[in-house]
């Protein structure tokens, strides 16, 4: 309809150039018009808008040598703000960034338990009331709260799934609860999806566009970026590696969430193991790598088992994929990317054509806050009038 072009095409440019300040930096108007190659018009008619909006402002005198000065005009990062939350079986971190994803504060909280379900919600709301003391966040600053979640949300059965060591969240959705509670924009999503994203935003994904991320710690996850973007998959459970076979003399008479290579190799499963084995002093991952190079240390055998089904985890994605980069993180994951990539980059060598590199991740526990956050911030550059609803200080 030709009332509706004006307006429409005004809300394009709008974005456009809010896009062109946020992706580099104070540009003057005229840098603005030969950037996007609109007219003067065009230009300084939407500046002035987003300027009384208060999603741009001006900010010093353009330093050309040549010609009369400009003044440059500055993305208002601190229009809104993200909150972004981990979930993990012992922890509740939360980081506050920006509209621009830069960091105000972050929290963790280690009290968290296995507990009941309103145990649970409580100690999210008092966190989160914390992190908004901390960071001199009010609610209505909040644009978008993201939290990453061992498993998926199911949207047809409405409740989270796949997470068999998460017992309190089978009986909620987190998303649900914060969006009715507080009335901001919540997304959930797998923490390990998000641990990939960040990764691939601020750490050691930045250069590649085909990437395997994995998680090994108490449980084992996997995300895949494809062609630069998240892949889901069809109910958004690509990347579930613990539910791989290893061999048919692990095949299973009846269907189980924690999966047959979960059950094999995850960090809760071996810690259980490792305190019921004879002979073994240690009683956790974390001290048998400790004393790994010890002379008498006692759990090679341990280890090789973890190196050898995660060499044949990595062939059969990599055949898959053909990824350019494996990232391996989690207290597990880490180390054994440190000490083994060049074990797992050989043994992939004898079964596949194409060999990835094998890199521990460089983000460590923020991978998963950075990615919700990053995740959240997309929702956001997509529909920047949602940010005009904010209150003025």
């Amino acid at each position: 309809m030709k009332t509706g072009k004006p307006e429409i095409l005004s809300e394009m440019n709008k974005k456009l150039i809010l896009d062109c300040l946020r992706k580099n930096g104070p540009q003057s108007r005229a840098d603005i018009k030969r950037e996007l190659g609109l007219s003067f018009p065009t230009v300084s008619s939407n500046v002035k808008a987003l300027i009384e909006s208060e999603l741009i402002f001006e900010n010093g005198i353009s330093d050309n040598s040549m010609g009369k000065k400009g003044t440059l005009l500055e993305f208002n990062s601190k229009k809104g703000f993200v909150l972004g939350i981990d979930m993990g079986r012992s922890h509740i971190r939360m980081i506050i960034c920006d509209i621009s994803g830069n960091i105000i504060c972050s929290s963790v909280s280690d009290q968290y338990t296995q507990q009941a379900t309103q145990g649970v919600l409580h100690q999210i709301d008092d966190e989160f009331e914390k992190i908004l003391k901390m960071g001199n966040i009010t609610k209505s600053d909040l644009r978008y709260i993201s939290i990453g979640i061992p498993g998926i949300v199911d949207e047809l059965e409405g409740k989270h799934r796949l997470a068999p060591f998460m017992e309190p969240f089978k009986d909620i959705r987190l998303d649900l609860y914060m969006k009715d509670k507080y009335n901001i924009n919540t997304v959930c999503g797998n923490s390990v999806d998000f641990g990939a994203i960040g990764e691939k935003w601020r750490g050691a994904g930045q250069q590649y566009q085909n990437i395997i991320y994995i998680n090994y710690s108490i449980g084992l996850g996997c995300a895949l970026i494809l062609n630069g973007e998240l892949y889901c998959g069809a109910n958004g459970a690509a990347g579930e590696v613990g539910y791989m076979l290893p061999g048919t003399q692990f095949e299973r008479d009846v269907y189980d969430e924690e999966g047959v290579m979960e059950k094999l190799v995850a960090g809760l499963e071996l810690e259980r193991r490792m305190i019921t084995q004879k002979g073994l002093p240690y009683s956790s991952i974390k001290e048998l790598f400790e004393h790994e190079d010890d002379k008498n240390f006692m759990g090679k055998e341990m280890i090789s088992e973890i190196k050898i089904h995660i060499a044949l985890m990595l062939v059969n994605l990599v055949s898959i994929i053909n990824p350019q980069v494996i990232i391996i993180g989690g207290g597990i994951g880490k180390q054994l990317a440190i000490k083994y990539a060049d074990y797992f980059e050989k043994y992939l060598s004898l079964h596949v054509p194409y060999v990835p590199h094998i890199v521990p991740t460089k983000l460590d526990e923020k991978a998963n806050l950075l990615g919700a956050v990053a995740y959240a911030l997309r929702y956001i550059h997509k529909d920047y009038a949602s940010l005009e609803i904010i209150k003025k200080h």
